[in-house]
């Protein structure tokens, strides 16, 4: 069926093989994240000029005691299929501002956190209820929390989007657009939804400092959010000749290896206090 209809295909042992490993995993993952083994990993962003700590992606991540740290693009798809995304994702916010309380109250909280937000979060109609009870319970202020989505998902449904947003916004959240760029030619988007952050996609990044057509991308892109009173934050970052470049096209944050790559609470907490320097991600 995923080939398309109206055609017979011969069935071989690695299907069978495939669909055994899709299983395994699924049910590892379910007793995983009722065993604990989720986890939330964070990454820094610096301001673009002065190179200081600013805010963080939290960023999830499960440690298997079989498989070890399991990469995110091998389980958060599975989570989608199996309906576990919308428990799971509340779990990480829930975990997030929990997190950013008891930093605050130690004097080491950055300005914000941010978190992303998959497809069936974001058009669950229960989501803005969930955010607004979330921040209650936790006690975090609202202004110190950042949800952050994907292009694509805006423009999907744009008019509904566009609705959840303002929603969000009035509860005093800021709003993120990752990958920018790589979604449907239109930014009608931009106008209509209230947007805070926008990042440039990684693969505008790479090449920026030698490559021209990179170049006049990312400065139209900052150019066009400056205007619009948007923070452009340009993720991806790995050398001085790539953070140069976007500093001198008033981007306002950057992250990236070069500043260090998501890393577990206890080192994350050391760069927060400022007596960590660039830590390696487990695994």
């Amino acid at each position: 069926k995923a080939a398309g209809r109206g055609r017979y295909t011969f069935f071989r042992e690695e299907m069978n093989q495939r669909a055994c490993a899709r299983l395994e995993i699924e049910e590892a993952l379910q007793r995983g994240f009722r065993n604990g083994e989720l986890e939330v990993f964070y990454q820094p962003r610096h301001d673009a000029r002065s190179r200081r700590v600013v805010s963080l992606e939290a960023l999830l991540r499960w440690r298997s005691p079989d498989r070890g740290l399991v990469a995110p693009n091998q389980f958060i798809p599975v989570l989608e299929d199996i309906g576990m995304m919308v428990i799971v994702g509340e779990w990480v916010l829930r975990t997030v501002c929990m997190q950013m309380v008891t930093w605050r109250a130690a004097g080491i909280a950055p300005a914000r956190v941010s978190v992303n937000i998959a497809s069936t979060q974001f058009l669950s109609p229960s989501f803005v209820d969930t955010i607004r009870r979330v921040l209650e319970e936790t006690g975090l202020e609202p202004a110190m929390l950042e949800l952050e989505v994907t292009e694509s998902l805006l423009t999907t449904d744009a008019e509904d989007a566009a609705i959840t947003l303002r929603m969000l916004r009035e509860l005093g959240i800021s709003i993120s657009v990752d990958d920018f760029g790589t979604g449907r030619s239109t930014l009608n988007y931009l106008r209509n939804c209230p947007i805070d952050f926008l990042k440039i996609d990684r693969s505008f990044v790479g090449e920026v400092a030698s490559n021209p057509r990179d170049q006049a991308i990312a400065v139209a892109i900052a150019g066009l959010a400056r205007t619009l009173d948007i923070t452009v934050v340009a993720e991806g970052i790995e050398t001085e000749s790539q953070a140069d470049f976007f500093e001198r096209a008033a981007c306002g944050e950057l992250q990236g290896y070069l500043f260090g790559r998501p890393m577990p609470l206890a080192d994350i907490e050391r760069v927060l206090a400022g007596v960590g320097e660039k830590v390696t991600e487990e695994g």
